[in-house]
């Protein structure tokens, strides 16, 4: 896994994007990895935020959404390179649909920092 998340990040999230729909087996080595923490980041996230139901979260590099889950009073965007589900919007975090300052709250827990970080920030 370490070899992997060293590529992504060295690459940009276009380049990455590309990589996964070709090779999405690869974005779920994750989850194998997660399994064994003692903590589970989205819920120390969730607990930071569940007082401000108020806020639009979006979580970039959401997975399989445990942060969704974990707010079920707030409104959570999620994006990541490959989609579990129809909640999530799949494609390259650095250009998303968003309406600039629609989100109150950005989370990039555990997702793949491209060489093009910035960019999923801009905007906000």
């Amino acid at each position: 896994v370490s070899t992997m998340n060293n590529r992504w990040s060295n690459s940009n999230s276009s380049t990455v994007e590309a990589h996964l729909k070709i090779n999405p087996e690869e974005w779920y080595l994750y989850r194998e990895t997660r399994a064994g923490w003692e903590e589970q980041p989205a819920e120390h996230i969730a607990s930071h935020l569940a007082p401000r139901s108020d806020l639009v979260v979006g979580d970039f590099g959401c997975g399989e959404c445990q942060l969704t889950a974990a707010l079920p009073h707030h409104k959570v965007i999620g994006f990541d390179y490959v989609s579990v589900n129809d909640t999530v919007i799949a494609g390259d975090m650095a250009h998303t649909p968003l309406e600039n300052g629609i989100l109150g709250a950005a989370v990039f827990s555990l997702s793949p920092m491209g060489y093009n970080w910035r960019d999923y920030l801009s905007g906000f």
